[in-house]
């Protein structure tokens, strides 16, 4: 790992968005990560990527990448549907893993992932930068201070319009959906915050000529008689928020999952004696996660999300697609192992 034993030299598998915009450059604010290579099935698109954001290598196939023995992790931002093939592949061939979410497409692949990456001595991480945030584990403190008493209810809402874009993620073929975009961080940030539900009843509206669901709703039932509420969407304008609703006030998060860069992060206290703001500074959530992730590999620390995390979040995933379909409660029971 790392030539000097204190970095980690990644390679992202794709010139997605989201990896030229947010995570390689995010690697640049770190002193544990860097990354240094990219691979494209078009080998002019490695090349581009690699010019605009300095990396040393282009490779014009995946499998130049994961074969690369100067690479430590891969970051893997391919599409849903090929997140299993080529997160499998890189463990195999010796290397870290962040995935981005969704891990997979059910319950059983995140499970072969996380087999393939424990059988082969490597770290598999689901890209949820929001949980490396600082907010959250502020959120987590409030909640722990009882400053809004017992936390009784949770709404979390994320949304953007993409009708008419023809973004892959209006796809069936690549497993696209806004449950699978959108919906997993509601998902996620309820568990996050109430631990694992035990039932769920939802609804989704799947486009008829797309085949995927564009927008969808979901109750979440978990211990104590706490429910969350959760909303994504692909259909409306802009959402992001995440308000946490105790006995005795509550507590709201404005976007949540994506802070405006360069702008504090509020958290909104509600209570009988009034309401107040706190505001943290604000904070890369993707530099965050790459230097937890370099310092689990590097040093043994404990990672913030894990497998067994990952493959409880697409167990809830597949409750709530069962629940559309069969149109009553699903109930949710952790499979032994998990």
């Amino acid at each position: 790992m790392g030539k000097n034993g204190d970095v980690i030299r990644w390679g992202s598998l794709s010139t997605a968005r989201i990896a030229r915009n947010a995570v390689v450059p995010a690697a640049e604010l770190v002193d544990n990560s860097r990354f240094t290579t990219v691979a494209s099935r078009d080998l002019n698109k490695a090349k581009a990527f690699a010019e605009e954001l300095n990396l040393e290598t282009a490779y014009g196939s995946y499998e130049e990448l994961i074969d690369d023995p100067e690479i430590d992790a891969i970051y893997n931002a391919l599409p849903n549907s090929m997140h299993l093939e080529w997160t499998v592949k890189a463990a195999e061939a010796g290397k870290h893993v962040l995935c981005e979410k969704p891990i997979a497409d059910d319950e059983a692949q995140a499970r072969e992932m996380a087999m393939a990456c424990e059988r082969n001595g490597v770290l598999l991480v689901e890209a949820f930068m929001y949980r490396f945030n600082p907010r959250l584990a502020r959120i987590r403190e409030l909640l722990a201070e009882g400053r809004i008493g017992d936390p009784m209810f949770i709404f979390a809402s994320f949304a953007f319009n993409l009708r008419g874009s023809g973004n892959w993620r209006l796809g069936t073929n690549l497993a696209g959906g806004a449950l699978a975009d959108v919906g997993c961080y509601c998902v996620n940030v309820s568990r996050a915050l109430f631990g694992e539900p035990h039932g769920v009843y939802s609804r989704l509206a799947i486009d008829p000529e797309l085949g995927v669901d564009m927008s969808g709703v979901a109750i979440l039932d978990f211990s104590g008689s706490r429910r969350a509420v959760i909303d994504f969407s692909f259909e409306t304008g802009g959402r992001q928020r995440v308000e946490v609703v105790g006995s005795t006030g509550s507590l709201v998060i404005p976007r949540c999952f994506l802070p405006v860069p360069g702008e504090p992060m509020p958290i909104e206290i509600n209570t009988a004696s009034g309401s107040s703001v706190e505001e943290m500074p604000f904070a890369n959530s993707y530099a965050h996660q790459l230097k937890s992730f370099s310092k689990t590999v590097l040093h043994g620390t404990p990672a913030i999300v894990t497998p067994e995390d990952s493959i409880a979040n697409t167990r809830v995933i597949d409750a709530i697609k069962e629940s559309s379909a069969v149109g009553r409660i699903v109930g949710i029971q952790p499979q032994v192992g998990a």
